[in-house]
C-alpha cells in the first residue's frame, strides 16, 4: 500500500519564504531614487515625420533670448547688453543688429531688465524701477516712459502699444498675480485667483506667460506640476489643463533666511518652456516617459504638442542637442519653430 503524501505545507513555507525574501527588497526599490528617477508613470506618442526641414544660423557670442517676431523677422534679446538687438528673417539669412537708445542719465542693471518685442514696438521692464519704456523699432527715437508702477514683475507679455500682462507678487494674498496695465490708466486690473497657491504662492506658481497674437489668447505654464492655463487677454480663464506626467504637485522646499523666502534644495523640474500659435500648444518638457529610450531621451530635447482649444495631448517629438546644447528658448511662428541651442538660432518647420 502506498501512503499518500501531503506536499501542500512544504510548498506554502516555500512560497512563504520566497515572498518574505524578495518583497522587502522589492518595496525598496519603489522607494527608491533610482526607481524615481527612471518611471514618471506616463508615455509619449511619437509620430513620423514631424520635422520636415532645418536651417540654422551661427549667432556667435551672443548671450540671447527670443525677444519677440513680427510676420517676417525673429528678434533676440541680449541678456548682457540689453540695449542691443538682433534681427533675423524668417529664412535665417538676412541679418540686421539693431542698437536701442535706452533712456539717458539712467543706470541699469541687466539682469533685472526685461526686453519683448511687439512690432513695431520694443518694450523693455525695468523691474528695479517697476516702470515700462516703449520705443518704435524703425527709428532711432529713445525710449519713452509709459508707466511707473508700485510693484515688481517676473514675466510680462505686451498685449499692444497700449497695454500690457505683469505676473507680480501681492504680499496681502502671498500669492502671484496676474496684471494687466493700461498706459494711459491709473488702475491696475488683476485677478488674484487664476495662480493655484500650494505652497508658498511664489516658487510653487513660478512659471512662464506667453501670448498668441494673432488669437488673442494667453498660456502660462507651471514650472514644477504638470499644469498649465489657457486665458483671453482680459485674463478669463478659459480652461485648465495637464500635462502627460504625473506631478500634481510642486516638488519645492522654502526656508526663511533674514525675513526672505529661498528655495531650500533643487526643485523638481517639470516644464522648461512652452510657445503657442494657432491651435498648437507647444511645452518643453524636463521629464521622461516610460517608453522612452534612455540614451535618445539624453541626446534629445523633447516637445509635447497639445491642442490650444481644449489643451488636450495630440504627440510628441524630438530636437536634437547641438553640440551637447539644449534649448534655452523658443518661439513658434506658425508651423515654424525658431530655437536658441549653444550658438546657433535653428528654424525647424513642422508638420503639426
Amino acid at each position: 500500500m502506498i501512503n499518500n503524501i501531503n506536499y501542500t505545507k512544504p510548498l506554502v513555507r516555500l512560497f512563504i519564504c520566497i515572498l518574505t525574501g524578495i518583497l522587502p527588497v522589492f518595496v525598496l526599490y519603489l522607494r527608491s531614487e533610482d526607481f524615481h528617477r527612471n518611471k514618471n508613470s506616463f508615455y509619449r506618442v511619437f509620430p513620423p515625420h514631424i520635422i520636415l526641414k532645418t536651417n540654422s544660423i551661427n549667432i556667435g557670442g551672443i548671450d540671447g533670448y527670443i525677444a519677440g517676431q513680427s510676420s517676417n523677422t525673429v528678434y533676440l534679446g541680449n541678456y548682457e547688453n540689453p540695449s542691443d538687438l538682433f534681427a533675423v528673417n524668417m529664412n535665417l539669412r538676412d541679418t540686421q543688429s539693431l542698437h536701442l537708445i535706452f533712456p539717458d542719465s539712467r543706470k541699469y542693471e541687466a539682469s533685472l531688465i526685461i526686453l519683448t518685442i511687439d512690432s513695431p514696438y520694443a518694450f523693455i521692464i525695468d523691474k528695479l524701477r517697476s516702470s515700462i519704456y516703449r520705443c518704435p523699432l524703425i527709428s532711432k527715437d529713445t525710449f519713452k516712459l509709459m508707466k511707473n508702477y508700485r510693484f515688481s514683475s517676473s514675466e510680462s507679455v505686451a498685449l499692444s502699444a497700449e497695454s500690457m500682462i505683469l505676473k507680480t507678487f501681492q504680499k496681502k494674498i502671498q500669492n502671484n498675480i496676474f496684471g494687466k496695465v493700461n498706459y494711459q490708466h491709473i488702475s491696475l486690473m488683476d485677478s488674484a485667483n487664476i495662480l493655484e497657491k500650494q505652497i508658498d504662492g511664489f516658487f510653487c506658481t513660478d512659471g512662464s506667460l506667453q501670448i498668441d497674437h494673432q488669437a488673442n489668447r494667453l498660456l502660462y505654464i507651471y514650472f514644477y506640476r504638470n499644469q498649465f492655463i489657457y486665458m483671453d487677454t482680459n485674463l478669463r480663464v478659459i480652461y485648465n489643463a495637464k500635462t502627460l506626467d504625473t506631478n500634481t504637485r510642486s516638488k519645492i522646499h522654502v526656508r526663511t533666511v533674514h525675513d526672505l523666502e529661498i528655495l531650500a534644495a533643487p526643485p523638481l523640474l517639470v516644464n522648461k518652456l512652452a510657445s503657442i500659435s494657432g491651435k498648437s500648444i507647444l511645452i518643453y518638457s524636463a521629464l521622461r516617459a516610460d517608453n522612452e529610450d534612455k540614451d535618445k531621451y539624453r541626446d534629445n530635447c523633447v516637445i509635447d504638442v497639445y491642442e490650444s482649444k481644449d489643451g488636450s495631448y495630440r504627440f510628441s517629438f524630438y530636437i536634437p542637442r547641438i553640440n551637447n546644447s539644449g534649448i534655452s528658448s523658443l518661439i513658434l511662428h506658425g508651423k515654424q519653430l525658431f530655437t536658441i541651442q549653444g550658438n546657433s538660432l535653428v528654424r525647424y518647420d513642422l508638420n503639426i
